[in-house]
């Protein structure tokens, strides 16, 4: 009976994840990366992307791992990307359940609280989740991540045997794309998997040799994306120490308050309390090392010009990550402990029923506007006008796609209005107002 129920919930998130991904049509740069940047031509094939992701090295950054992915959806009915990316964020609430369960198999309190959490705490869920560039980018990343811990995990707190040699070349190969998804999450990734490697060598004096070439391969994914022309011109864009302070102040340090801080404040509470109660240090320092890895990634982007949203992701998934996997066996102690274990479960859960019950029609609005305006725009191409003014959407509320992206603005110059003026075929589109 348990398992039935658990496999239900399953069921029923991915429902609602893919009729949320139905609401989500292509936006803004998945206009631009529509077209290879070898040459500008549209990518109608395999054999057009490789170019052109060499070329998006030069031009843009060097994240050639989830791009590879953005560009061959654009060419491929919008319907295999959105059913493809409902089974991308099981994937990631499975890989994270994997993570903490502990012993018990089917904990369906459990699986509300991930999924209820992750719902109600991602910042940018529309941007990081749903929308195609956004979550090849951010959620695809992110489920490759919390499964590449798997093994660490399970060999560094449980005391199971390394992987089989297959196994750890697979994992070389997901570190590989790991380690080129992200400037700042990847460079974690690499942190909280090398020190688990030594974690384990003070533990056992053995070298975990699986766990060094692993995180060897992650470092090389990055070094990939970090050195490509695009990424290295940008960071070698040294400004004053003012500057870096003021992004620190206006970026990291105003997240950390605004999104972070619960989770923080959660994990800090539950640490304290597992620490007290002799939860097992393996346990306690790869929580520990989860946690450090959430700091990271979000105060180092004070590096960056642009600190989007949807980057909130990571930290809040390794956060969430770390805190779980000390509250599961902290509130098995006693009938009181998993009383108050229950009741948070249910607060959570009616939190997140109530947010995706609103978001839905919001959603949904926001879709009919979009599909208003693409009859908008073709109607004023058919009828011969080139220069086409129409209005911007704006996002209602996190979970759309609209929310912090610039879909469409008033200059018709910027790379998302030329994207979707080149789809549409006509000389230029600027947005007159926002709606």
């Amino acid at each position: 009976m348990r398992k039935a129920i658990f496999i239900l919930l399953l069921v029923a998130i991915a429902c609602y994840i893919l009729i949320m991904n139905q609401l989500t049509p292509y936006s803004s740069d998945d206009y631009f990366y529509s077209y290879s940047f070898a040459d500008g031509e549209r990518i109608t094939s395999l054999s057009q992307v490789i170019p052109s992701l060499l070329a998006h090295g030069v031009q843009m950054n060097g994240r050639y791992a989830p791009h590879f992915f953005v560009q061959v959806f654009t060419m491929l009915p919008q319907l295999s990307f959105d059913i493809i990316n409902t089974g991308v964020y099981i994937l990631l609430l499975l890989g994270m359940y994997t993570l903490v369960r502990g012993e018990k198999r089917y904990n369906i309190l459990l699986m509300l609280i991930l999924a209820g959490v992750t719902f109600i705490a991602v910042p940018d869920f529309g941007g990081s989740m749903l929308w195609l560039a956004g979550a090849c980018n951010y959620l695809w990343c992110g489920a490759a991540c919390v499964w590449l811990l798997v093994p660490f995990a399970k060999q560094l707190i449980r005391g199971e045997s390394a992987p089989k040699g297959w196994l750890v070349a697979v994992m070389a190969l997901g570190g590989l794309w790991v380690g080129n998804c992200s400037e700042n999450m990847s460079a974690v990734m690499v942190m909280i998997l090398f020190f688990c490697a030594v974690s384990l060598w003070l533990q056992t004096r053995k070298i975990p040799w699986w766990m060094l070439i692993v995180t060897l391969s992650v470092f090389i994914g990055w070094l990939f994306l970090v050195l490509a022309p695009g990424d290295s011109q940008r960071i070698g864009n040294v400004l004053s120490l003012n500057y870096y302070l003021q992004r620190f102040l206006d970026g990291p340090l105003d997240y950390q308050r605004r999104f972070l801080m619960p989770l923080t404040l959660a994990w800090l509470y539950i640490f304290g309390l597992s620490w007290y109660k002799g939860v097992s240090k393996p346990l306690l320092t790869f929580s520990a090392l989860l946690f450090i890895g959430a700091m990271v990634c979000n105060g180092i982007m004070f590096i960056a010009n642009y600190y989007p949203l949807r980057t909130l992701l990571w930290p809040v998934l390794l956060l969430l990550i770390a805190c779980t996997l000390l509250a599961v066996p902290l509130f098995q102690t006693s009938r009181s402990m998993k009383g108050i274990f229950a009741a948070v479960t249910l607060h959570i859960t009616l939190l997140a029923v109530m947010a995706a019950i609103q978001a839905l029609p919001d959603n949904y609005d926001r879709y009919c506007l979009f599909n208003a305006r693409t009859e908008d725009i073709v109607a004023q191409r058919d009828a011969g006008v080139m220069e086409i003014e129409t209005f911007g959407i704006e996002g209602k509320s996190k979970y759309d796609e609209f929310f912090g992206v610039f879909e469409l603005t008033t200059d018709s110059t910027n790379r998302v209005n030329t994207g979707l003026a080149k789809y549409w075929g006509v000389n230029s589109i600027v947005a007159n107002r926002f709606e």
